[in-house]
């Protein structure tokens, strides 16, 4: 999205990024305020409690869940799109996390425009 936003100029202002953690257990705010010194200061992190992540998830389509891994230790497998979101707070497309940066700014830019 850093790369996303530059290359949309001045109508990337126009936008609203936020970032989800689907792992609030793990992602507390100060390790999500790291994260997010090494991408565009315009993306805000999102989180809350497990209920209402669940409940977001489910309102959005999202797949999450938690994976053991040796040692006890865990990761996460989930969705890896971007859901981009008009003003109005309609449906305007997914983002790929392979999709080319033309489609992808694209789809952008229809959110920027509302239609």
């Amino acid at each position: 999205m850093t790369q996303h936003l530059r290359e949309l100029g001045p109508d990337a202002d126009r936008l609203n990024v936020g970032f989800v953690t689907v792992d609030p257990g793990r992602d507390t705010p100060e390790l999500l305020k790291t994260y997010l010194e090494s991408v565009d200061p315009r993306i805000v992190a999102l989180t809350g409690t497990p209920e209402e992540l669940a409940a977001a998830a489910k309102a959005f389509r999202i797949s999450y869940r938690r994976v053991p891994t040796e040692g006890g230790d865990y990761t996460m497998e989930h969705t890896a799109s971007v859901i981009v979101i008009d003003a109005g707070g309609g449906f305007v497309s997914l983002i790929d996390y392979h999709e080319d940066v033309a489609t992808a700014l694209s789809k952008l830019r229809r959110a920027i425009r509302g239609s």
